[in-house]
């Protein structure tokens, strides 16, 4: 799919009122965009006069697309003393393609076509093959890789591998793309589809080549114009905040990564991720954040991988905040031998004392892990001990500053050590083992480097 204008310049209408056209021009950059123009001589839109205008769905036509605006806010107008007026209408999300839709209803989606970033890169497979047949001139010849395939609750995953071709008569460019697939069991609006299809992926990515994966394009169809394979009327995707460039970081290269498509049973290893981030819920959106080319401050990379460490253990262990037999017997002995005037107030203090410590949180979260972790935690009370205060202090802002607080370096290396903690425990959950997760050590150059550094830049967990 070639890349979309950043500019629609063309007519546009409510599609209740097709008749009464407005020209404007689209802006796709960070603005998200649409500027209207009309006059106060002629009141085709009189909504617009009294601030009425209805742009929760708006139609467009321009450069041979049909285009549809969803959600779209009334951003105020100007006038001029010759009468004419500008509109500008917010636009958070906007359809491109071969048809419009003429109601909100119809912006729910069955097929979803994405292309997330380093996606072909962790395939790590091609089915371009070149030849030398005559000197200076080369045979490129390109033979179809079967799609990977995966069932997951609400829709089938085709991971596809293909080309496009670029040229004239006289000259051809080739380059592999690859692509998701997803066949849904029921028309989903965008939003649904980035956070229950989309995100899970990208975040599957993210672990695989220890590189955030950009959303990349994005293509939706709905049941009423699905047609036979390979002429899918397809809508292009654009929204705010998805659309918006940002700086990227040079793809992964295959040997740098922990794993790759051909190490793992696709059939089988993303539906048990997909159970696994709908376990984990918003504690994976944490921990994935620390890659995102946002998120730029040490200490709330710290702040935020503390706080996903100590989600991550609630939702593996929700049996560990519930109240046993011996602690509610132990409890009530207490309560009993308390003078009664004081009885209220220790019941309250005692209300939560069958829920974990964040130390020990920690302490299972390292057992979880498996021997991979230790060169990393080094003394594992020492380090449990350094995270609990440095997150303690973050959350509290205590007066008296913590050493990691005003040295950049250790935050850094101290987050570093979380996260490896935590993605080696996604890892064991999908399934790989000690001896595996160990060897990826040595795979990640990123690793590699933190555990050489961690005894000379953190000594205070050796």
């Amino acid at each position: 799919m070639d890349e979309a204008p950043r500019q629609y310049e063309g007519e546009w209408w409510h599609p209740a009122d097709p008749d009464r056209k407005l020209g404007g021009i689209l802006e796709l950059g960070d603005s998200f965009e649409l500027r209207l123009w009309g006059s106060l001589y002629e009141r085709t839109f009189p909504s617009i006069m009294n601030g009425a205008f209805d742009a929760s769905i708006l139609n467009g036509i321009s450069h041979g697309k049909a285009l549809t605006i969803i959600d779209g806010r009334f951003g105020g107008s100007q006038y001029s003393s010759t009468g004419s007026s500008t509109i500008r209408v917010r636009a958070p999300l906007v359809f491109t393609g071969s048809y419009l839709l003429e109601s909100a209803d119809e912006a729910k989606f069955t097929k979803v076509n994405a292309s997330p970033g380093n996606l072909l890169e962790w395939t790590a497979r091609s089915g371009l093959s070149r030849e030398w047949p005559n000197r200076g001139h080369a045979k490129l010849e390109y033979m179809p890789v079967e799609p990977s395939v995966a069932s997951i609750q609400g829709a089938t995953i085709e991971l596809h591998q293909g080309r496009v071709e670029d040229g004239d008569d006289h000259w051809a460019k080739w380059q592999e793309v690859g692509s998701l697939l997803f066949e849904l069991s029921e028309p989903q609006t965008v939003s649904d589809i980035e956070f229950k299809f989309l995100r899970p992926f990208r975040y599957f990515l993210d672990l695989a080549t220890g590189s955030a994966s950009p959303p990349g394009l994005l293509q939706v169809a709905n049941p009423d114009h699905h047609l036979e394979e390979p002429t899918t009327q397809w809508l292009d995707v654009h929204a705010y905040g998805r659309d918006r460039r940002v700086p990227q970081k040079k793809p992964p290269m295959v040997h740098d990564m922990l794993f790759t498509l051909g190490q793992i049973e696709f059939t089988e290893v993303v539906p048990r991720w997909y159970a696994l981030v709908d376990k984990l819920g918003i504690t994976c959106d944490l921990l994935f954040s620390l890659n995102a080319p946002q998120n730029v401050f040490a200490g709330n990379k710290l702040f935020n991988v503390a706080s996903a460490a100590e989600g991550i253990h609630q939702r593996l262990y929700p049996g560990a905040d519930r109240r046993t037999s011996e602690h509610r017997q132990r409890v009530k002995e207490i309560l009993g031998a308390t003078p009664e005037a004081h009885r209220d107030w220790l019941k309250a203090k005692l209300a939560f004392s069958h829920t974990p410590t964040f130390s020990d949180r920690l302490q299972q979260l390292i057992d979880h892990a498996g021997s991979c972790i230790n060169p990393f935690v080094g003394d594992r009370d020492k380090w449990v001990r350094l995270v609990k205060d440095v997150r303690n202090q973050i959350a509290h802002a205590r007066r008296e500053r913590y050493i990691v607080e005003t040295d950049v370096v250790k935050q850094v290396r101290l987050t570093a050590t979380i996260d490896v903690m935590l993605r080696f425990i996604l890892l064991r959950e999908l399934g790989f083992t000690d001896d595996q997760c160990a060897s990826m050590i040595h795979r990640n150059p990123q690793w590699s480097h933190l555990q050489s550094v961690l005894p000379s830049e953190l000594p205070e967990i050796f």
